[in-house]
C-alpha cells in the first residue's frame, strides 16, 4: 500500500472524507496536524476488503469510516491501538477469522460504532468472531448500536459480538445500545468475560448462550 505522510494541511468543500485508504495502506498512512472545513468530514474513510497480513492501525485522533466489510484473514493478527474509533456505515459487519487485538486503555478506549448522526440499535452487523479466530481480546472497548441482521452459519443473528466456537476475552468493555443481545455465542463459543464490563441497554439479553450443554460465566460482570 501507499505511505503518505499529509501533515499542516487544510482540507475544504470536498464533500467527502479528509481521505480515502484500502486496507493495505492504513498501517502506513502518517498523519499530522490537520483541519477540514466546508463540509469535509474530518475522517479516514476506509474501503472494505480483506486483512490478510498481520496489520496495525494507528490512532491518528480522527475516526476511521469503514464503508465496507471487513473480513481478518485466518492466521492473521489485526492490532489498534488504543483511542482508535472505528465507525461502520449501516449494515456492514467485521469478520474475524484470524486474531483481533483491541486493547485500549482506562483513559483511551478503543471504539467501534454507528456513522450515523443519530445512532440506534442495528445500525451496523457487529463483530463476529469465527471458529479459526484465536486469542481475541477485547481489553478497554466499546462495542455499540450493532445487532443489524446478518446471515451468518445458516441464520439470522442479531448481536453486538457474536462468538462461533470462539473464546474472546472480554475485560472492562462497554457492550450497549445493541440489537436484540450484546454478546451472542453458539457452536461452543466461550467467551472470557471478566470482571468490570458493563454489558447494559441491549435491546434483549446481554449474553445469550444458544448451547444448552455449556455454561457461559456472565455472573457479576454488570451483565442487564
Amino acid at each position: 500500500g501507499a505511505s503518505p505522510t499529509i501533515t499542516g494541511n487544510t482540507v475544504s468543500f470536498s464533500g467527502n472524507y479528509f481521505i480515502q485508504s484500502d486496507l493495505s495502506s492504513v498501517p502506513h498512512i502518517n498523519l499530522g496536524n490537520n483541519s477540514a472545513t466546508g463540509g469535509t468530514i474530518n475522517a479516514v474513510e476506509v474501503w472494505g476488503g480483506t486483512i490478510s497480513l498481520d496489520s496495525f492501525w494507528p490512532n491518528h485522533g480522527v475516526p476511521y469510516i469503514i464503508s465496507d466489510d471487513i473480513t481478518v484473514d485466518g492466521q492473521t493478527t489485526w492490532t489498534l491501538a488504543p483511542g482508535t474509533v472505528l465507525k461502520f456505515i449501516p449494515v456492514k459487519a467485521l469478520y474475524i477469522n484470524g486474531s483481533l487485538r483491541a486493547k485500549g486503555t482506562n483513559n483511551q478506549h478503543i471504539i467501534f460504532t454507528s456513522t450515523q448522526g443519530t445512532p440506534a440499535a442495528g445500525d451496523w452487523k457487529g463483530i463476529y468472531l469465527g471458529s479459526s479466530s484465536v486469542g481475541d481480546t477485547l481489553e478497554y472497548c466499546e462495542v455499540k448500536y450493532a445487532g443489524h441482521s446478518n446471515y451468518y452459519f445458516g441464520a439470522n443473528r442479531y448481536a453486538g459480538i457474536f462468538c462461533y466456537n470462539s473464546s474472546p476475552k472480554i475485560s472492562n468493555s462497554i457492550i450497549t445500545y445493541n440489537n436484540k443481545h450484546g454478546i451472542y455465542t453458539t457452536q461452543m463459543g466461550n467467551p472470557s468475560i471478566t470482571p468490570y464490563n458493563a454489558i447494559i441497554n441491549n435491546t434483549e439479553y446481554g449474553v445469550y448462550n444458544e448451547d444448552q450443554n455449556l455454561i457461559v460465566d456472565a455472573d457479576r460482570k454488570s451483565v442487564v
